[in-house]
């Protein structure tokens, strides 16, 4: 009785401990070990059901070492665990090779053959839940006459005996919580594959916007996680005193994918935007400077015609000097569009070519450029204009908005929050709301790093090109000097070199 009542305290505190697990792959082991603790038993096997047919997920075994490939059988009379998840009915025996040819079911030994152990006694339960769903099904092998004594690889048959009622009792007991756990485990795993899928059909979506930042958000990710982790790995300072659990990482790396998210409201045109000038723009430009060439070929000839000069070498001489000027403030033009920074002096002669007339060929009722084309050209840094540049940041806005909408589950409800602040700067620069220092989420301050550590070196980007991994340390570094960001986790960030050996960098350079 004693043994009944400690069995039935036990099985207790079991269905507690099940009832509160939501990874399966730990679930599935509590409920081998906790099976096999109830009933004594040496040895037990899990099949969970996959369409029409068992999986073979797990087994437990004291005696031997196993291994084991997780190979799916058919629901039939084939073998035990068939029979039982076709009839839902417990087969308990006292010895198999005594099982006899009218049994309903057949003994299968290719696993005891290939591992060297013998299945004696078996206890053998469905896993159906109170909704009568079979969820799979738990083998008990080989109970111990000794509970304390694993049984060995050359154990008697003296050393088993059989399964009883009461085991019985304690196993279909077990296995209804066992079944519930393993449902609404699934049903959690689902709604988390649900949940993945909208994140990385939302990431695909930005990117199908510009596919030159493809993989960047992913990137970020994998980068935050793995800084999340060195910094739960210290156990000194501040870093010490920070941990991220396997929910707060999920967190983080959700926030990480979708950071970006609210570009899918930025106009395409700026959004892409390689160079300061639209190539609209530029071919405006050049046609005006090939009407310009043309033109002034055809005052240099009709002076020739008319006469207006009798020194035609004159003429000539006076034509190339114009069209060398014309070509070079060309390429003054195409240089100063390209998104690097602007050289000393390029400003103001952007400037002058769009209020000085040109004074060639006759030609003194032209500019080569309207203000608004110098304007732009005259972008000291990038691409993009003020006016652009605060459109782009908006989508930091769109971002935090989008994310607000979705009914977050308690244990990542912060997402929105964190993304929102990943543009911030600890020195209060940074936008949209201009945070200052410990005001940063410190997961935004990750992110941060990671995002602009991976916008350096990133090769996809056409209107730059990336920096090697030494340069971009060095450029983050004078960020952390600038108090721009926060330098304890750039230096961890460093040590423990979390962008490095990482199986997603293989693919970042495609």
């Amino acid at each position: 009785m004693g043994r009944i009542n400690q069995a039935t305290r036990r099985l207790l505190d079991v269905s507690m401990a099940l009832g509160q697990e939501r990874r399966l792959d730990v679930l599935l082991e509590k409920i081998l070990t906790y099976a096999r603790d109830l009933t004594s038993a040496d040895a037990a096997s899990l099949y969970l059901t996959e369409g029409k047919g068992l999986r073979f997920v797990l087994t437990q075994n004291d005696s031997v070492d196993i291994e084991f490939k997780r190979v799916k059988i058919p629901i039939s009379n084939k073998s035990v665990a068939g029979y039982v998840a076709r009839s839902k009915n417990v087969v308990r025996a006292a010895d198999l090779d005594r099982i006899g040819k009218n049994a309903p079911f057949s003994i299968n030994r290719k696993f005891d053959n290939a591992s060297g152990y013998r299945s004696v006694s078996m206890l053998a339960v469905p896993l159906v839940d109170s909704h009568g769903t079979l969820a799979g099904v738990l083998q008990l092998i080989n109970r111990r006459k000794n509970p304390k004594a694993a049984l060995g690889k050359d154990f008697s048959k003296k050393q088993v005996i059989a399964f009883g009622a009461h085991d019985q009792e304690f196993a279909m007991a077990l296995a209804g919580q066992a079944a519930a756990a393993i449902v609404n485990t699934r049903l959690y795993d689902s709604i988390d594959n649900l949940l993945e899928s909208i994140v990385h059909a939302s990431v695909s979506a930005i990117e199908s916007r510009d596919p030159t930042t493809s993989g960047h958000s992913v990137r970020v990710a994998a980068y935050c996680v793995e800084l999340a982790k060195a910094v739960d790995r210290e156990e000194k300072g501040v870093m010490g005193a920070v941990h991220f659990g396997r929910d707060a990482i999920r967190e983080i790396r959700f926030a990480s994918l979708l950071h970006d998210f609210g570009k899918i409201g930025v106009r395409e045109d700026i959004l892409v935007k390689a160079h300061k000038l639209q190539p609209h723009e530029l071919d405006k430009i050049e046609t005006r400077g090939e009407m310009l060439d043309l033109q002034m070929r055809f005052t240099a000839l009709n002076r020739k015609f008319n006469g207006l000069s009798s020194d035609t070498v004159k003429i000539d001489a006076r034509l190339r000097d114009d069209l060398k000027r014309l070509e070079e403030n060309m390429q003054t033009i195409r240089k100063a569009n390209n998104p690097s920074v602007l050289p000393k002096g390029r400003f103001e002669e952007i400037s002058r070519l769009a209020v000085e007339p040109l004074g060639i060929g006759g030609c003194d009722i032209l500019t080569l450029l309207s203000r608004e084309e110098a304007e732009k050209l005259g972008i000291r840094k990038g691409s993009l204009s003020k006016a652009e540049r605060r459109e782009i940041q908006r989508h930091v806005a769109h971002t935090y908005d989008f994310l607000c909408k979705i009914l977050w589950t308690p244990e990542l409800k912060r997402v929105p929050e964190i993304a929102y602040a990943h543009h911030e700067k600890i020195d209060g620069t940074g936008y949209p709301r201009g945070l200052k220092g410990s005001e940063i989420p410190f997961e935004a301050r990750m992110m941060t790093i990671c995002d602009i550590y991976d916008a350096l070196t990133a090769s996809d980007r056409p209107y730059k090109k990336a920096v090697p991994q030494e340069t971009a340390l060095e450029i983050l570094q004078s960020e952390g000097r600038a108090g721009l960001i926060d330098t304890e986790l750039l230096a961890l960030f460093t040590s423990a070199k979390v962008f490095a050996g990482q199986d997603f960098l293989k693919d970042r350079r495609k």
